[in-house]
């Protein structure tokens, strides 16, 4: 009975303690809360225009390096433009005095600076004099950046010597040499690049695509295939007919029961879908023997299977 005491005891003082304390709680939140109501009116109206005042100020200083930022970059030499306008020598603060008679086929870069220019301009006089000589005097206001005043001071002193002018039947661009071309009977399955030049109206450009034409079909089949070429027209082809030959036995077949879709597709006259198709007859435990099965497939008709027959091996 004494220990039943003891225990409501006990219980009666953790009540109180606990009462106490949210009594206390209570008491501290309406402080807190009357203190904060005792700012006036016009005090919290004031520090909300400071903070207010605060971010225009803020606004108005970025706002100010932005027009700073702006004026510098458009009213100043600073962009390419102005640059080439405006460049930090010019031939007008060179005295007519100091000017003399140059030929732009002969001038060196330092005799052009000399004159006046500046070095990008001087390189640009050699790069256009490496695509073709100056004929006329008048052609030196095509260098680029060459202001009107420029060229109008540097005009009297342009003399073009007839012996810089190169014979227009001897000028090539300095990057090339020039190649004696020569008709030749060729086999499209054997030439290479180089051979290739050698026939009338075939570049660098035709020759790599015909390489390239030849590795993609697994060798040609007939001179008709160079018209698969972009832009390799029917009057080229008729031009240079008869300076091909082709030997069909070096064709590389595809061994269509062994080969997979990713090499099928790779070949100009194989389309995805076809390619495909055909990997999945294999899946199916179809062993192909002609070329004629191939016909059940979709959208395979009899032109398409002739121009297929010398690269496709049904081993």
């Amino acid at each position: 009975m004494s220990r039943l005491n003891s225990s409501l005891r006990n219980q009666r003082r953790g009540f109180l303690w606990l009462l106490l304390l949210i009594v206390v709680a209570v008491v501290v939140y309406e402080w807190l809360h009357r203190q904060n109501q005792q700012q006036s009116p016009a005090e919290v109206y004031l520090t909300n225009l400071d903070v207010d005042s605060a971010l225009q100020s803020v606004d108005s200083v970025q706002r100010v390096r932005r027009e700073a930022a702006y004026r510098a970059r458009f009213s100043t030499p600073s962009s390419r433009r102005e640059r080439t306008r405006q460049p930090d020598y010019q031939s007008d603060w060179l005295p007519d005095s100091l000017l003399f008679e140059f030929d732009p086929n002969t001038a060196d870069s330092a005799t052009l600076i000399r004159l006046g220019l500046t070095p990008f301009q001087a390189s640009n006089v050699l790069k256009y004099r490496s695509r073709g000589p100056f004929r006329h005097a008048e052609q030196f206001a095509h260098i680029y950046t060459l202001t009107e005043e420029q060229f109008a001071r540097l005009r009297p002193f342009v003399k073009i010597v007839a012996t810089s002018v190169p014979d227009s039947s001897r000028w090539s661009h300095p990057q090339y040499t020039v190649r004696e071309k020569r008709d030749t009977l060729l086999d499209l399955n054997r030439a290479d690049t180089a051979s290739l030049q050698l026939i009338h109206g075939i570049g660098p450009y035709y020759a790599s695509q015909i390489v390239l034409l030849r590795t993609r079909l697994g060798g040609f089949h007939d001179v008709d295939q160079l018209l698969l070429i972009p832009r390799f027209t029917p009057q080229m082809l008729e031009s240079m007919r008869e300076t091909f030959v082709v030997d069909t036995t070096l064709i590389k077949p595809i061994p269509v029961n062994r080969a997979r879709a990713s090499r099928l597709r790779r070949h100009p006259y194989v389309r995805t879908e076809l390619a495909f198709a055909i990997e999945d007859l294999r899946h199916r435990r179809v062993h192909l023997d002609s070329i004629g099965q191939l016909r059940v497939l979709p959208d395979v008709d009899d032109a398409l299977l002739e121009r297929l027959r010398p690269y496709l091996s049904f081993e």
